[in-house]
């Protein structure tokens, strides 16, 4: 199992105590007697005065718990890690399912939700594993490229045999310092593109790379983020149609915001020593 951990530089707590802002007031008590002046006993002032302190003290005790919950969140957040399940490797499968976990075994809402996005992966390998055919495999191969900042992690995944596609690939990210899920609904959004706007984009770099065929498909399916939050990369899933065929092909390219330059995505197995893996990808020729 590989693992790796992922610790935040710092974090700030800020508690906020809140206390019941009322206006002094003296409670009047009338005599038993008929027309018997108002007056304010002791015993008043102390009941008055208690009852302020009850309040005042239970008002910071919700307050104080509250806070005690957040700052709990906020500790899980920062020993955040990734685990890579293996699921009982047999045969030709390969199988690497990330896990966002704490050293306590807790976990925040975020982590539980990216954790979610990973059940398809257990799905696809137990629908291959079921039809023991002796034909059918299934790869699911895991990179971890963590930043002082960002526990990140892209996953490709595909069930063999199959032609023309490099299967699916996704990337997972959580902010150690806000406890976010990313996902690449969120990286898109976060990048400043639309939709429409990243597969124009997309298609004007592969253009430019002067490669033949035409796209007829683009989909964004993973993403690099730096430790500021910017989206250094975008990973897309690409169909080319050949040039004078009708033959075509799917597979991943990097795409670089900055730079408006698309990369065909290369993938190294070497473990780097820390758990983490090489997600690279080599220019394109001109």
């Amino acid at each position: 199992m590989k693992k790796y951990t992922g610790r935040a530089g710092f974090l700030c707590f800020a508690l906020t105590f809140a206390v019941a802002a009322g206006g002094c007031g003296a409670s009047q008590q009338q005599g038993k007697g008929a027309g018997a002046d108002a007056f304010i006993t002791e015993d008043s002032i102390e009941a008055e005065s208690g009852s302020a302190a009850e309040q005042e003290e239970a008002g910071s005790g919700t307050v104080l718990r509250q806070n005690t919950e957040q700052q709990a969140e906020q500790n899980r957040a920062v020993d955040a890690q990734i685990e890579l399940m293996n699921f009982g490797n047999t045969g030709r499968n390969i199988v690497e399912i990330p896990q966002f976990v704490t050293e306590s075994g807790e976990s925040t809402r975020a982590m539980e939700d990216l954790n979610a996005e990973t059940e398809s992966l257990q799905e696809l390998y137990e629908k291959v594993k079921g039809e023991d055919d002796g034909v059918s495999f299934v790869e699911i191969r895991s990179y971890i490229m963590p930043t002082t900042r960002f526990l990140q992690v892209t996953t490709t995944y595909c069930e063999y045999p199959t032609y023309g596609t490099w299967g699916d690939l996704m990337t997972l990210a959580y902010d150690t310092k806000t406890d976010t899920a990313i996902t690449a609904r969120e990286a898109l959004e976060m990048s400043g593109y639309t939709g429409d706007q990243l597969s124009t984009s997309v298609h004007k770099a592969f253009v430019k790379a002067g490669l033949s065929g035409q796209i007829e498909s683009t989909e964004m399916e993973g993403f690099e983020l730096d430790d500021t939050g910017k989206v250094t990369a975008i990973y897309m899933k690409l169909g080319v149609r050949a040039e004078e065929s009708d033959s075509s092909f799917e597979a991943f390219y990097r795409y670089v915001p900055s730079t408006g330059k698309i990369f065909m995505m290369a993938f190294s197995d070497e473990d780097e020593g820390d758990g983490s893996e090489e997600i690279s990808g080599s220019e394109m020729t001109q």
